[in-house]
Order: structure tokens, then sequence, then C-alpha cells
């Protein structure tokens, strides 16, 4: 069929004036003029209107307040009214335009208020119509006005929870006085909406915090405050609707009737009022624990800083005990503890999670999770004694009131929590003791084969880990209880590995002879492997022989301490001096003994309680104080040497002349240079030295200083003494005896306490140079004159 209007232009036809006089009744602030011209007549308009107009498949336009029209339904609808012309026929013409096309409003009101609308404007009327009501009957149309109402009703408080709004319906009663019939008697009406009403008052009445417990929620302080607000803004709501015109004149016409239903209507109208106020006073109240809860809920990149929150919080909590009376109640105040917990875990899920506990794992930083971890339990376990202090607080400044409440219900959550943490903590701790197994070399004669099961043990360590972590929920969330499963799973796996490092450890120890090697072994363990409940008390069937071979390692010890006291071995330390050498090799046969005693505490604390560790134990004390005797004694002989000898030596000159040679040498005693070598290294090995020492080691610098210069004149003076013939001593005899007369005050007058050296050193050096120089220069000239000598016993 080709259209009529093909021919014509499209913006003057029939049809398109159609779709603006829709547009105009839509859209009223649009107005007939150049300007709706210029935003509907574009060129992509015009082909949308041709396609609707003339084309079959085309069976929508959408009218948006724009103008810019749409051949399809978007797949969300703007919020703003648009409007829909939806085709019957194939095409359209002026002709069949006006019943062909209908119109719907879109997107301004939702589907619910534009079906209550069109009930109330257009079911309504048709219902309360008296004509109808003829050809109705009377029983069919009190059973439609009743389903009308309960309709109307439903449809009012459908809309209004929509919109978040508490609505109460009022009931719609159509007077027609036109000589039909008189208008219906509203009194049942009006009573059934009573009921509609009571039925919505109560249902806001009994809202109480717990219903955000409900369905499994964890609310939080937040959740608290946005309850009261949201009852609070219900019941004004109501509130204002009761004091209404028309629900007045309802009433009004109630009471006129003298209806059953007033009286308690009325005292459910207090009822409102009353809970009206306890709203506005907990939102009054809560809203001043508002920026402490924000603190509590909003801190996401420290959460140690938790701690800083909770003695603010709890002081709020107490003003809400002190000075409200619905948080006075013990049962009120436990929701909101049970919020602040529930923030909490809230808070430590934010810091470390599952997911991010067994990423550190795998990237072999299983120190970091637990770090973390144990950050977490230590923040909540600070509440939790910030808690207790808040309740004694309460008890010394509200004797009368006080918080009877056990710690185990407001805890539950928390505690459930910290529990859920222990045990990622203890699975965290396992993983990093058996990790270190993978590196574990032992020796001896079956040391290969015992590191290979070492290492095996390890792997098999691994898969059982996968357990838990290929596990398809989150380990810190305590409401999955497959957890408790996998964990279990994974600690039998773990037993059965803890006893096969136990064999291997007992087996390792056999094949060890020395108490050394077999402390070693132990040494490669992590400790606290070695402790745990399995592996210990295998080990500690292994005690008596550690102590046996330990008590062999002490006669050892004694046998030569006393064989070599007199001659100590300088095979470890020949650098030393006689007295620190003894002292060392004291020292080390005292760390033979200590060392194994030690890792064996370490290893069990009970081991050195044992019946057959008090023998031992009174060898090792007796060897000891042999040991400390002997270096005390080495000490004080040492001491008294010095003090006897050090201040003669020291009184000696600085220099001395060789009778024969007539040679110069410096005059430091060979016992004064030892002592301070023995003092240097006794001071090394912490040894207190007597006072006289330690001051004359303080000069030990100075010392060197002097005895370097001296050497330095003694050197340079008697290898001019060498260089020089017989017959040259005469011509330089002045200069030598100027430097005698000098040093002939280090020789005769100076020694190593006199004032002066310093002066005397460097007369000593200039003279001594100037020399030098001299005879250098002497030796010089008779070369040359050598040479031009040699040069003459050439023929003429």
């Amino acid at each position: 069929m080709v259209n009529e209007e093909t021919k014509t232009d499209i913006w003057g036809s029939e049809c398109t004036q159609y779709v603006v006089s829709q547009i105009l009744v839509t859209f009223p602030k649009h107005i007939p003029g150049n300007k709706f011209d210029k935003s509907f007549r574009t060129e992509p308009n015009r082909n949308i209107l041709e396609k609707f107009f003339r084309e079959q498949d085309v069976k929508l336009i959408l009218i948006p307040e724009t103008l810019k029209l749409a051949d399809s339904m978007p797949s969300k609808l703007p919020r703003t009214k648009c409007l829909a012309l939806l085709k019957t026929a194939d095409f359209l013409s002026k002709s069949n335009i006006y019943h062909s096309v209908f119109s719907i409003e879109l997107g301004c009101n939702s589907p619910f208020d534009q079906l209550e609308i069109l009930s109330k404007s257009v079911f309504a009327p048709i219902i309360q119509n008296p004509m109808n009501q003829r050809r109705f009957g009377d029983v069919t149309y009190r059973e439609l006005n009743e389903s009308l109402h309960s309709f109307l009703s439903s449809m009012t408080i459908l809309c209004g929870e929509v919109k978040g709004e508490t609505v109460l319906p009022l009931p719609v009663i159509e007077d027609y006085d036109n000589g039909l019939k008189k208008t219906q008697n509203p009194i049942p009406v009006y009573e059934s909406s009573i009921l509609t009403w009571t039925k919505q008052i109560n249902n806001i009445l009994k809202r109480d915090p717990d219903i955000l417990f409900q369905n499994g929620l964890h609310p939080t302080p937040d959740n608290e405050l946005l309850f009261w607000k949201a009852k609070a803004t219900s019941l004004a709501s109501v509130y204002e609707q009761l004091q209404s015109e028309e629900i007045c004149r309802i009433l009004y016409s109630l009471d006129q009737a003298n209806s059953t239903y007033c009286l308690p209507f009325a005292e459910i109208c207090k009822d409102v009022r009353s809970a009206l106020m306890e709203a506005s006073e907990n939102v009054a109240l809560l809203s001043t624990c508002e920026d402490c809860f924000g603190n509590l809920i909003n801190v996401y990149s420290n959460v140690s800083k938790l701690k800083t929150v909770f003695r603010p919080i709890l002081h709020a909590i107490f003003l809400l005990w002190t000075n409200s009376n619905y948080y006075s109640k013990e049962f009120r105040m436990l929701n909101l503890l049970k919020e602040i917990c529930n923030s909490l875990i809230e808070q430590s899920l934010h810091h470390i999670s599952g997911e991010q506990i067994f990423a550190l794992v795998d990237n072999d930083e299983a120190s970091s999770a637990l770090k973390d971890l144990e950050i977490v339990t230590t923040i909540c376990n600070n509440f939790k004694q910030a808690y207790c202090d808040f309740k004694d607080r309460v008890s010394n400044q509200c004797p009368g009131n006080p918080i009877k409440v056990q710690n185990t219900i407001v805890f539950h959550r928390l505690d459930c929590f910290l529990d859920r943490c222990r045990d990622i903590i203890h699975m965290l701790k396992t993983h990093i003791q058996f990790t270190k197994l993978s590196k574990v070399e032992i020796g001896s004669t079956k040391g290969k084969f015992l590191t290979e099961s070492v290492h095996r043990i390890h792997d098999d360590f691994e898969k059982s880990c996968t357990l838990i972590q290929n596990a398809e929920f989150d380990v810190l969330n305590i409401e999955e209880e497959d957890f408790d499963r996998c964990y279990e799973k994974y600690r039998k796996s773990v037993k059965d590995l803890e006893r096969r490092v136990a064999s291997v450890i007992c087996i390792s120890l056999d094949d060890c002879a020395t108490i050394h090697s077999k402390v070693r072994l132990l040494d490669s363990f992590d400790v606290n492997l070695l402790d745990r409940m399995i592996i210990k008390d295998e080990l500690e069937s292994k005690h008596a022989d550690l102590i046996k071979v330990y008590c062999d390692e002490l006669r050892s010890i004694k046998e030569c301490f006393l064989s070599n006291k007199d001659n100590p071995p300088q095979n470890h330390c020949k650098n030393l001096p006689s007295v620190a050498n003894s002292i060392a090799w004291c020292r080390g046969l005292a760390h033979r003994i200590q060392t194994p005693l030690t890792k064996l505490s370490h290893l069990d604390k009970n081991i050195v309680l044992r019946e057959d560790a008090i023998e031992m134990k009174r060898m090792q004390s007796q060897l000891l104080c042999l040991l400390e005797q002997y270096e005390t004694e080495k000490v004080t002989e040492w001491s008294y040497n010095i003090e006897s000898t050090c201040d003669q030596k020291l009184h000696l000159n600085l220099l001395q002349r060789c009778n024969d040679t007539k040679e110069l040498s410096t005059n430091f005693d060979a016992t004064l240079v030892c002592f301070l070598r023995e003092t240097k290294y006794l001071l090394l090995l912490g040894i207190d030295v007597p006072n006289t020492a330690l001051r004359i080691y303080q000069s030990s610098d100075k010392f060197r200083g002097w005895i370097g210069n001296l050497d330095l004149v003694s050197d340079v003076y008697n290898a001019v003494m060498r260089k020089l013939l017989p017959v040259e001593k005469p011509l330089l005899t002045p200069f030598i005896d100027k430097f005698d007369d000098v040093v002939k005050v280090g020789i005769h007058d100076l020694n190593w306490c006199s004032e002066g050296v310093d002066e005397f050193i460097a007369s000593c050096v200039q003279h001594v140079e100037n020399l030098q120089t001299i005879v250098n220069m002497m030796k010089d000239n008779v070369a040359t004159i050598k040479i031009i000598v040699s040069g003459w016993n050439v023929p003429m």
C-alpha cells in the first residue's frame, strides 16, 4: 500500500501534526513556534517519522523532552518523562492516525505510580458509579468496592515503599448526588482504612535495631544511626499525615458514628508521638558519636591507628549509657557493642584477607603475613581490654546501673574471629618451620639418606598446604564452616609429618659421635619446630644419651685442662702473648662446656631436671669453677709482676750506647713491649686490668711514636758512622761531637717518664740529619774527584 501522503512534505502532514499535538500535551513547557520547530524539525527526526509512518517494521517511536526521537526502546529509561507512541496499523495516514496510535508516558513516574493514578482516576469512578451499582447488585457491588479499596490501599503503600516512604492510604469515596442513588455509607470504608493504618503504624513501631542482625547480616555502628534516622523519618511522616485535614475528618466521622476503632487508634497515635520522640532523641545522641564511629569504620590504610579510637568510642558509649533512656538498658547497649565488634572485624579483613595471606605465602613472605595477623589479634585484644576498663568505669561511676552483660556474649563473634586468626597464625608458623627443612643438610655416615628424607618431608608438607590454599573460600570468613573441616585434615597431615621429622632426628642423633656434632645437628632444625609436642616427646627418649655424651665431653675437657694448664697450646691463637693465650685457651674450654648445655636447655628445659643430669651439673659447675679460678690466678700473677717491674723499666734511659762499637740503640725494654701487648689483648678479652697497667697502656701510642723516632735517629747515626773511613772521621769530628753532646742527655738523663722527650727527639733528628747531609755530600765529592783523577791516567 502506498501512503497517500508520500508526495507531500512530512512536516505539514496530518500524521506529523498529530505527533506534535501529543508532544505539546505531554510536555507543556514546549510552545509552538520557531524555537520548537528548530528542536523538532531535524533531519534525524524526519527520517524516524518517515519510518514510523511508512515502514511496517517500525512500530514505536520514543520522544524525550529534548525532542530527539528514537525508533527503539533504550536499555534503561531516562529519569525524565518520555512519550512513547505505538502504532497498531502497518502504515499510518490521516485516515487512521487517530485510532491506530496509542500514547504512553514513561520515565517520570514508576509503573506503580501510573497504575495508582489509573486506578483512582478510572477504575474507582467506574466501580463506585451508582448507575453501575444497579447492574452489579448489592452483594457484588460490596465485594467489588471492598476489593477496590484493598487494592488501592496496597498500591498506595507499595508506591510509598518504592520511594522509601510510609504513606497512609486514604479511602476513595465518590459522592454522586444526581438523584440516581444516595452516596454509600463511608464508615465501613473508614474503619477498613483505620485497620490498614494500624497495621502500618505497628510495623513501624515494632522496628528495632535487632532487625539489623537478621538474615546473617553483621551491621556496624553507622547502620545503627541510619536505622534510627530512617525510623525517625518514617514516624515523622506518619505523625504529619495523622495531623492532616483528611485523616482528621475521617477520625471525626468515626467519632460521630461512635465507632469502636476510635479509642484504640487514639492510643496508637500517642504511641507514634512517644516513639517519634524516642527516635529523635536517639538520632540526636548517636549523631554526637558519628565522628567516633567514622574513625572506626574508615581506617583502611593503617589498622594500628584503631587502638587510638577505642577510648573515644567507649567514652561516647559511656555518655550514651548515662544520658540516654533507650541505651541505658543492657540488651539495647549490647547491639551497639556487637556492631563495634563487627566494624573491628571488617577493618581487620581490610588490613589482611585470606587471599592476601596466601599471596604472601606464595611469595615466600609468610613472616609478613604472620606479622599482619599478629597486629590484628593485638588490636582486637586491646579493644577487649579497653572494654573491661570501660565496664569498671561504669561500675564505679554508676553503681546503681552497672553493665552486667557477660563478655562472652558481647565478644562472641569477635572471639570466633580471633580463634580463626590463631588457627591461621599456627598454620603460618608451621609453614615457616617446615619450609626451612628444604635447606637442612645432615652429615655423618647416613647423611645423604637422612637429608633426602627431610627434603621429602618438606615436599609432602607443601602438598598438605594445598588443602587450604586451594580452598574456594576466604579462610578468615568465620561463617565458612568448610574451613574447620579442611583445617582438621591439615592438622592430621602435619602431625604425621612431625612424627617423620622426629624419627629422622633420632636416627641422626644416633649417628653422631660427639656432643658437639649432636648439637650442630639440632641447630640445623628450627628451634620452634623442635618445640612442637610430638617431636619434643620423641626427642625425650634421647635425653639420657645426650647427657651421657655430654658427661664424657666434660671428662675429656677436664683431662685436657689439667694436662695443659701449665703450658697451654697455641695452635688456635699463635699471635697472642702468653697470659692472653692462656686465658683465651681457658675460655675456649669454658665455651665447649657451656654451649652444649645451653643448646640442650633450649631444646627442653626439663632435661636439666632429670636425675641423671645431677652428676652432669655437678661436673660442669666444678669444671667451670676450676677454669674461672685458673683465669683469675693468671690475671693476678700478671698484675703483680706488672706492679713490680713496669715502674723500673720505665725509668730506663731513652738511649744506650754499645761500649765496643759505640753504636746507639733505643733502650725500650722488651718486658714493656710484652706488657703492652698483654694489656691490649686482655682488654679485648674484656678483663679488668690494674690502674697502673691501664695508665701505661693509654700512653702506648706516645711510646710507639718515640720509639719510632729514636730508632730512626739511631739507625741513621749508626749507618753514617759505618760509612766513614778512619781518615774521614777527623774531618767530621766537630759535627760528631756536637751530635754526641745532644744525644748524651738521652743516654744519661732522660727516661720514658721524663718531661721534654719530644723536644729532645726533635733536636736529635735535626742534628743527625745535618750529619747525614754532610757525610753524603762529602762522599759525593770524593766520588766526583775519583772520576776526574781517573781521566788523568791517559798517556799524553
